[in-house]
């Protein structure tokens, strides 16, 4: 009799201490098998077996969940934010290098075209406004941007003080230079004074533009060189203008 309570004793302590314990030891030292590392790199969540439990080792496991869950959350914010330019909310230069080298990976025989943007003369801009209404006309010259090319689902990026960019994979050059040149027709359209530019009496833009298709052993650096010699090109040339690489001065938007 006395073996047989003892036995039933060891029973339910296995069944409600140690094998939830050991559950819990190992969801937390991350031995959960081959995959381990990657879960916990990734948060795993704290298996099912442990979170319906009804006792205490249910309610550790439940508040594990939860700080897992903030966790994530926290991550996710902070990769968001890493990403984004904080004035504009676009996306910044990291992101877009990023997209860029994998939009010429993932289908190197198909186009990619990328466009290089300035504001023309900012500084005067800043020095006769002020720098809080230079950040608000360059947070309304990113609205303006995305909203321009939302419609082809372009990645519109804040690549410096007054340089935005724009890659459009899948995209020649010819559906980006009339895209450019959309987006500098809106940008003039929002009529934000600019009463010291020797360009216009509004703020105007500067757009260059290269493609995959005509630059030389492609890659991202040498296709965003080849889109900052196109608009020093159309800075050459005048400003509020599209010009396109490899393209002579007769062929620029204007």
């Amino acid at each position: 009799m006395l073996a047989v309570v003892i036995g039933v004793v060891l029973a339910l302590l296995y069944c409600l201490v140690l094998k939830p314990l050991g559950q819990f030891t190992r969801f937390v030292t991350g031995k959960q098998g081959e995959n381990s590392l990657a879960q916990r790199e990734n948060l795993a969540d704290v298996p099912d077996s442990l979170l319906q439990r009804r006792d205490e080792f249910g309610t550790l496991a439940r508040h594990a969940q939860r700080l897992i869950s903030q966790q994530r959350e926290q991550s996710k914010m902070l990769l968001d934010l890493s990403h984004h330019d904080p004035l504009t909310g676009l996306a910044n230069r990291r992101l877009f290098d990023a997209s860029l080298q994998q939009s010429l990976s993932d289908e190197p025989e198909k186009p990619t075209s990328v466009l290089m943007l300035d504001i023309d003369h900012f500084k005067p801009y800043n020095d006769r406004y002020g720098h809080p209404e230079g950040d608000r006309c360059l947070a309304s010259v990113a609205e303006c941007m995305e909203q321009t090319v939302k419609p082809h689902g372009f990645l519109v990026a804040r690549t410096g003080g007054e340089e935005f960019s724009v890659l459009m994979p899948e995209t020649g050059l010819e559906q980006a230079r009339t895209c450019a040149e959309e987006i500098r027709k809106a940008i003039a359209g929002l009529q934000l004074p600019h009463a010291d530019s020797p360009v216009s009496d509004v703020v105007t833009v500067s757009v260059g533009v290269a493609s995959s298709v005509n630059v030389d052993n492609v890659s991202g650096s040498t296709l965003m060189r080849s889109a900052d010699l196109a608009l020093y090109e159309a800075k050459d040339q005048g400003r509020n203008r599209v010009a396109c690489f490899g393209e002579d001065a007769a062929n620029i938007f204007g």
